[in-house]
């Protein structure tokens, strides 16, 4: 698959329970908005090839739909933090509205990173549902912020919290390589 984003638009943008796949040399990408934008239950499969965005997201998931990174896959951004809570930066970001509490993240292989020579997240969990690393490589170069970052309960969407639920836990394990700071993320 290749794409191509528009300066302030989502390259790809699923809003349906289908599942989206970019593999072997598929090439997703967006200057200035989101190369992936996920509204739905829908998965997204990122194998191999890249997805990047400038300074947008490279992978947004405002639902449930689970994102799976894996084999020699390479997802990266230069999204800098831009001074505000919600939605907080990073390559991939969790963001949903309703308080789903199942699996969001899953990464096996493949890099994650974020390339902001000032602050940013590679990976930020803003949303109920977990993250689980087994494999692969996350990482952020630059000064301040981190490659994992967990938002504190407070920040989740007022849905979430008035369903008393909490931020989902990052769970690394196996093989994985997080090249960078953690903030709250890891307990």
């Amino acid at each position: 698959m290749t794409g191509t984003g528009s300066n302030t638009g989502n390259a790809i943008y699923n809003d349906s329970s289908g599942t989206v796949s970019i593999s072997k040399d598929g090439t997703v990408s967006a200057t200035s908005g989101n190369a992936v934008y996920n509204n739905s239950t829908g998965a997204l499969n990122i194998s191999g090839g890249t997805v990047s965005a400038t300074t947008g997201y490279a992978v947004y998931n405002n639902n449930n739909g689970i994102i799976t990174v894996s084999g020699t896959a390479l997802v990266t951004s230069a999204n800098p933090y831009n001074g505000v809570q919600l939605p907080v930066t990073g390559t991939i970001s969790l963001y949903d509205e309703y308080g789903y509490t199942t699996e969001l993240l899953k990464i096996t292989g493949g890099t994650v990173e974020n390339t902001a020579t000032g602050s940013g997240n590679a990976i930020r969990n803003n949303a109920a549902g977990s993250v689980n690393i087994t494999g692969g490589t996350i990482s952020k170069s630059g000064n301040g912020l981190y490659a994992l970052s967990r938002a504190t309960n407070d920040l989740l969407p007022q849905g979430a919290q008035n369903a008393g639920t909490v931020v989902g836990k990052i769970n690394v394990s196996g093989s994985a390589v997080i090249d960078g700071e953690t903030d709250n993320t890891l307990e």
